[in-house]
Formats: C-alpha cells, sequence, structure tokens
C-alpha cells in the first residue's frame, strides 16, 4: 500500500471517526476487507491515529494466539460459513435488529448478506462491541483452517531478549517470530498522553535508523519492519510519530536474537 503524505497523530481519532470504523480497522487488520471497501478504509486510516493503534493491537493480539493455534485442517466451506455467519451479525447490529433473519432487508434466505459499507455515522453501539463476534470469528479460524494455522506459524514467537535499558523504571524486550520480523514489548513505563510516543527503531550495518512502530503506551507493543534477525533494535521517546531520524539517544537498545 503506498503511503499517504496525510498528517496524522498517532492514537487520535481523525474528525470522521465513529465506532464503526474502529470495528472495520478490525477487519482490516486481519486482512479481511477487499476492493471498494478496503479503498475506503484506507483514505480514512491515512488520517486516523486511532484506527492505526487498533489496527497495531489488533495484530499484536494474533501475534499472542498463535502461540497456542494448533495446525488442524478445516472442514470444506468452513471459512465461508463462518465469514458469512459474521456477515449476518454484523448487519444485525448496524440495522438494530437481534435477529439474523432481518439484517439487510434480504428475505429469500438464499443470499449471502454483505457487511455494511463503511461510512462516518453516529452510532449508539459500544466502541468495544465488535470484538465478541470479532474474536469469536478470529478464534474458530485459528483453531480450525489449516491454512491460515500454516502462515501463523510463520509468525509464532522463536526468541526473546532484554534490551538495555537506562530509564528508572519499566522493561524492553524484543521478541522474534519464525519469520524473522519482531516486536518489541514494552512494559512498566509510563503511558503518553501530550502527543509523544515511544518510537521503535531498526539500525542496520551500514545503514541509518529505520523508525518502524510507535506507540503512546508504556504497556504496548512496537513493530519491526523486515527481518530483524542479528540487527540492531532501538526505542526512543520522541516528541511526535512519524520522524525520520530520531531526535535523542535511545533509553533502550540492544540485538535482536539472530
Amino acid at each position: 500500500m503506498e503511503r499517504s503524505t496525510q498528517q496524522r497523530e498517532y492514537g487520535q481519532p481523525a474528525p470522521d471517526h465513529t465506532p464503526d470504523a474502529e470495528a472495520v480497522a478490525g477487519l482490516y487488520s486481519f486482512g479481511i476487507l477487499e476492493g471498494a471497501e478496503l479503498a475506503r478504509f484506507e483514505r480514512h486510516l491515512a488520517g486516523c491515529g486511532r484506527c492505526a493503534e487498533v489496527i497495531d493491537g489488533d495484530r499484536a493480539v494474533v501475534s499472542t494466539l498463535s502461540l497456542t493455534a494448533p495446525e488442524v485442517d478445516a472442514s470444506p466451506g468452513f471459512k465461508e460459513r463462518l465469514l458469512a455467519q459474521a456477515a449476518v451479525e454484523v448487519a444485525a447490529r448496524s440495522h438494530g435488529s437481534d435477529r439474523p433473519g432481518e439484517a439487510g432487508g434480504s428475505s429469500d434466505g438464499g443470499l449471502r448478506p454483505a457487511p455494511p459499507p463503511f461510512r462516518p455515522r453516529r452510532s449508539r453501539v459500544s466502541p468495544l462491541a465488535w470484538l465478541l463476534p470479532l474474536a469469536a470469528v478470529m478464534l474458530a479460524l485459528l483453531a480450525g483452517a489449516g491454512l491460515l494455522s500454516r502462515q501463523i506459524a510463520a509468525e509464532q514467537i522463536v526468541a526473546a531478549a532484554p534490551l538495555q535499558n537506562s530509564a528508572q523504571r519499566g522493561r524492553a524486550e524484543v521478541l522474534v517470530r519464525r519469520s524473522g520480523e519482531g516486536v518489541i514489548q514494552l512494559s512498566g513505563f509510563d503511558d503518553l498522553g501530550d502527543g509523544r510516543v515511544y518510537q521503535a527503531w531498526v539500525i542496520r550495518p551500514g545503514s541509518a535508523p529505520l523508525a518502524t512502530g510507535a506507540s503512546a503506551s508504556g504497556n504496548g507493543a512496537l513493530t519491526l519492519d523486515g527481518d530483524v534477525r542479528g540487527a540492531k533494535v532501538a526505542v526512543t521517546l520522541e516528541p511526535r510519530p512519524g520522524l525520520q531520524a530520531p531526535t535523542v539517544q535511545p533509553f533502550a537498545i540492544g540485538d535482536a536474537p539472530a
């Protein structure tokens, strides 16, 4: 995806942000969106720091779930049936109905209802209400879909190492997946609410530091781009996200396990 030049503040919602946008962010983080729905949400995401934070959090959850996901084969049509049922439930919620048969205005019972399109609107649904059906879908897919389980195998954490921490408190640890990608897990640091972020950097030999994941949470996960095995990684406290070079010395630094 081509990165937009539109500025956004990580963790802060865009003017058109709604709880529905966070639900769509969950679907986006798992690669479920397609076509016009995908393009529409990516335009929103370009200026919405809250949705960016939701996506980072959902991907960290999937990484954790992958540690225990069994690798088994799904029955024929399992994924299609599951997503069809999820679409019915989402449509029912969006129309204020508790009965899936009423969603989408379909009366023939033979067509799969399409998920509601993303559009900014006022909603009385709790911002976290979408988590239950989405979590059910993801857990079922993780447990039952053999193909997805094999893909997730590459995301399993296979090595971990603490980073040298010069801060007065907290702990920073680099986790490396089987694929070579990684994440820095922060714990025990202060949460930031003034626009500042904890910024992760990957420093490869002969190259300038590369900015990767950022978070305002003192217990957040900072994603690391590319294969980081054997590379030096660091964390700085920056005044805002989106910087191309660190403005201060890192407070946490170390080598990712090879």
